[in-house]
């Protein structure tokens, strides 16, 4: 039967289009299903006909769907899957080039919105010179995007060594990581992208070092959710970054730091292991293409992003070599708070006639400091031998030394 009969068909029992159920028609239709190969809000069945009219059949059943489909096909979370190449794709809404726009009408990435949240825009203003040049490029590049082809099958299969590599780096306005996974099989080695992911950096302005331990602590966080889920029954992860001060940080504990530091330096140190980190070029950290960001023409063909540097594709002992002795680093160093408690002044028992009344003095100078800490309640009581005999020890210490 011909995509036309087939269609027909559809039509007569009055079936959905998309979904073959009852009860609705295509525009109305809820499932994310459309076709596998040209990815159109159709059945793939209405687009295979005949070997001897599979071109004609295509044809009549996309021009069919296509008379009834909404304008802007969706799919899963916005990704479609073409089954014969066996390649992941987008099919983006088509944007229009304005002489103007709004706050309210850029519909823009959440650096963008950042940038204009932070002018204090309405909405209904119009982009200042400097945003509307910056979104006019953003909308040029947009038209790059279906042609972004990502495969599914990473190329694992038994017997294969395979292995995961992630990168984080960060910049002012964002930070970012990626894991690859690198498959090795009879001397041949091939490295894919995963799984990438970038936040933006929080309005109010933290420091470049503390980004990137953020980075580091995104990466791990991906790790934990990715890793379990491969057809690996113990996976090898290796950490990179750029950053030598992150590194530092990880190789001492985390009390060695501040509470900004001590708790993502713990965090990283649970899920993945210090031992697993190494330090990276910045120009071989792919990372730094999702911190900094890209146009999308740059993206299509970049060989760092969507398969990691080019050493991964080498054997081991051509990585990255370390550095045998991890960095000092005092930035971000807990402060040490150390309690002096000094002898008494050579003069101090001068000052009294009496050994007792000298006794008595400091004991009471010592119930005001433990009062003054909270360590005691405050109270007129009289002082016990307990409070004496403690204001006496350093008054024995003190002629010790003297003799």
């Amino acid at each position: 039967m011909t995509g036309d009969a087939r269609a027909s068909c559809i039509k007569k029992r009055q079936l959905c289009l998309n979904c073959f159920a009852r009860g609705h028609q295509l525009r109305e239709c809820q499932s994310a299903h459309s076709c596998f190969t040209c990815g159109s809000r159709h059945h793939t069945l209405l687009h295979f006909g005949t070997p001897a009219s599979s071109e004609s059949t295509s044809t009549t059943a996309e021009n069919t769907a296509s008379s009834v489909a909404p304008p802007n096909p969706f799919g899963t979370l916005g990704i479609r899957w073409k089954a014969t190449s066996d390649e992941f794709f987008f099919l983006p809404p088509v944007l229009t080039l304005e002489s103007s726009y709004t706050k309210r009408e850029a519909v823009c990435p959440a650096g963008w919105l950042v940038e204009i949240w932070l002018q204090e825009l309405g909405w209904d203003e119009h982009l200042p010179n400097a945003l509307y040049q910056r979104w006019l490029d953003f909308l040029q590049s947009h038209a790059f995007l279906p042609q972004i082809k990502i495969p599914r099958w990473i190329g694992a299969q038994p017997p294969v060594k395979i292995d995961h590599h992630g990168f984080c780096d960060a910049s002012e306005k964002a930070y970012g990581a990626a894991i690859y996974v690198r498959v090795e099989c009879d001397q041949h080695i091939t490295v894919n992208l995963l799984s990438a992911k970038a936040r933006v950096a929080p309005v109010k302005a933290v420091s470049v070092p503390r980004l990137e331990l953020c980075g580091a602590v995104l990466l791990s966080e991906m790790a934990t959710a990715i890793l379990p889920s491969m057809p690996t029954e113990s996976p090898q992860c290796y950490y990179w970054t750029d950053s030598t001060i992150v590194l530092a940080w990880l190789n001492k504990p985390a009390c060695h730091w501040t509470t900004f530091v001590a708790n993502r330096v713990t965090k990283i140190a649970q899920t993945t292991g210090t031992k697993d980190w190494a330090h990276v070029r910045s120009e071989h950290n792919p990372a730094d293409l999702a911190s900094r960001g890209v146009a999308l023409q740059e993206l299509v063909d970049n060989q760092l992003w969507w398969h990691g540097p080019a050493w991964l594709q080498s054997p081991r002992d051509q990585w990255p070599t370390q550095a045998d002795a991890a960095p000092i680093m005092t930035l971000e160093q807990r402060s040490v708070k150390v309690h002096f408690v000094p002898s008494p002044s050579k003069d101090f028992l001068d000052r009294f006639s009496q050994l007792e009344r000298a006794l008595r003095g400091r004991a009471y100078v010592l119930r005001f400091i433990q009062c003054c800490r909270k360590v005691a309640p405050a109270g007129g009581d009289p002082l016990s031998s307990a409070e004496i005999n403690e204001a006496e020890r350093p008054c024995h210490s003190f002629s010790r030394s003297e003799v």
